[in-house]
Order: structure tokens, then sequence, then C-alpha cells
């Protein structure tokens, strides 16, 4: 039985990289626009910790990861685990692909690892996959009402 387990979400916006970017690193607003972070507190800045509230499945879960990915305009990413480290850990990606100057690929990922993946993994599955692609809509959503003003 595999210990990592992964959730793969895309969506084509109709917007720049550069703008899409501008909302997904201004975790501030989340509280905003974002169904599936709903507050996020903290510097994004490379290495640092910040305090993500989620909203998964109606519920609401509190966790601090560290920003481990960060390229302007390109990717973006975290790992969070649940109490310590090799239990159940997530990596959380977003990547960032231009396909034209007013279209951009969002590719949305987490990967799941540890002792506990497989069992909790089964169990929210289904939610975070629903809350990936909610996230996704309302990305695409805020970036498109950006681009066009």
């Amino acid at each position: 039985m595999s210990l990592q387990k992964t959730i793969r979400t895309e969506i084509i916006i109709n917007a720049s990289a550069k703008q899409v970017w501008s909302i997904l690193i201004d975790n501030h607003n989340y509280t905003k626009w974002n169904p599936l972070v709903i507050k996020s507190e903290g510097e994004i800045k490379k290495g640092n910790t910040i305090i993500n509230t989620l909203m998964n499945g109606g519920k609401t879960m509190v966790f601090k990861p560290c920003i481990t990915e960060l390229e302007e305009n390109k990717k973006f990413g975290w790992v969070g685990n649940l109490w310590f480290k090799g239990l159940f850990d997530g990596e959380h990606i977003f990547e960032l692909k231009k396909i034209s100057h007013n279209q951009t690929k969002l590719k949305h990922s987490e990967s799941f690892r540890g002792i506990l993946s497989s069992f909790i993994f089964s169990s929210i599955k289904e939610d975070t996959v629903v809350g990936f692609n909610s996230m996704n809509a309302a990305l695409k959503k805020e970036a498109e009402l950006s681009f066009r003003s």
C-alpha cells in the first residue's frame, strides 16, 4: 500500500498569469473570495510559516504550513503537518502555466504522505476534491473580473 496519496485539479483562467498570481499570493484577501482557505495570515515568503483556516466538508480546521515553493507568476506551495511530521503531511502546490497573454492554466494539487495518510486520505478525498474545484472556480471568477477591470 502506497503511503502517498495525491489530488490533482486544474482549470483554465481567462486572465494573465501575473493577474492570477497577484490574487493567489494576496492571502489577506482570501476571506473575500476563497471558499476553501477562508482565512490566511502571515507573509507569503519562502520559508515562512502562515496560519490557514480551511473549510472542507462543512468543517473548519486551522493549520500552520511552511511555504516551500515561491516562484513568481509560476509556482506557490506549502507543506503542512498534522501534529508532527511523518504522521499526516500535505504538500500543497499551485502551478500557473501561461497559455497566452490573457489565458492561464492553474494546476492545483496536494500530495499526502505519512503513517496515517491512507486512512485520513480516504475520509477526506471527496470533500477535498470539491474544495479544490470550488477554490479554482472562485479564483477564476476573481481573476477574470479583475482582468476585465
